[in-house]
């Protein structure tokens, strides 16, 4: 029996809108009132879902999320930390440099100053979801070495972060876990982060195995955590690799393709 269903935001649980699906929520009611634990695990912090938990209208006491591509991991009422991450100045100041090289913007999550950026752009934009999330302009020369991030955004044109993952020096990926998100993100977070990570800490704290969850996905930086449960389920939309590892997959974003499978899958229970 499924205890738990973790399920992606973008490309997933929205559509190409930014809305859910009235299927999709209709769907994700249907299983919370039978105690089914359901769990965002996006890239996107907080803030944004907080926004989507009170959409669904499933928000208790013991909802958790995995926020930031498992970088944050918390109750979503009681603001309890599970488990959290994050790199220094020092580490970031190579970032600032990287970006400097490839001539993209950069963005960063900051445990101190929240989201900045080094200069406004329709590529950090993305992270702003419509204005939940605020964001700033940033002198990242005077970041500290002993601050801290949470990740770290490098964005521009396709062709140029293109350019920059085929031609990333290899000890960026040892000091960070480096995932595209969006052929137009690539995104550097602390060593060892992934979505699938911060699942399976959430899960061992709450007492659910893997053989008990579900989880959807349709990209890059959902790979481990589909990996990381008993039945992974791609998006149709999904990328290749990510529809490979998966046990099921469903229709598209567009096509409440979440809604589609756990109809399937909970049919009868």
């Amino acid at each position: 029996m499924f205890k738990l269903v973790a399920v992606d935001l973008d490309g997933t649980l929205l559509d190409d809108r930014k809305l859910i699906p009235s299927e999709n929520i209709a769907a994700i009611r249907k299983i919370k009132d039978r105690g089914v634990k359901i769990v965002i695990a996006t890239g996107r912090p907080i803030a944004v879902i907080k926004k989507i938990i009170a959409q669904l209208g499933i928000d208790s006491d013991d909802d958790y999320c995995v926020a930031l591509n498992g970088v944050l991991v918390q109750n979503l009422r009681s603001e309890e930390v599970i488990c959290s991450s994050g790199f220094s100045g020092e580490l970031l100041k190579k970032l600032v440099s990287l970006s400097q090289q490839y001539s993209l913007y950069i963005h960063t999550f900051s445990k101190t100053f929240g989201l900045v950026a080094n200069k406004r752009n329709k590529y950090s934009d993305i992270e702003c979801y419509g204005g939940v999330v605020q964001y700033r302009e940033f002198d990242f020369s005077t970041v500290a070495d002993s601050d801290e991030f949470y990740k770290c955004v490098l964005t521009g044109p396709e062709e140029m972060v293109d350019q920059l993952e085929r031609n990333l020096d290899p000890v960026f990926r040892k000091l960070f876990s480096v995932v595209r998100t969006l052929p137009c993100i690539l995104e550097f977070l602390p060593a060892g982060v992934s979505k699938g990570r911060g699942l399976s800490m959430l899960a061992g704290k709450i007492g659910i195995a893997p053989e008990e969850m579900i989880a959807f996905g349709d990209e890059h930086n959902d790979y481990e955590m589909l990996q990381a449960v008993g039945f992974p389920v791609a998006m149709g939309n999904a990328i290749e690799p990510v529809k490979k590892i998966s046990k099921m997959v469903t229709t598209t974003n567009n096509e409440a393709g979440v809604a589609y499978a756990l109809d399937k899958l909970f049919a009868g229970n």
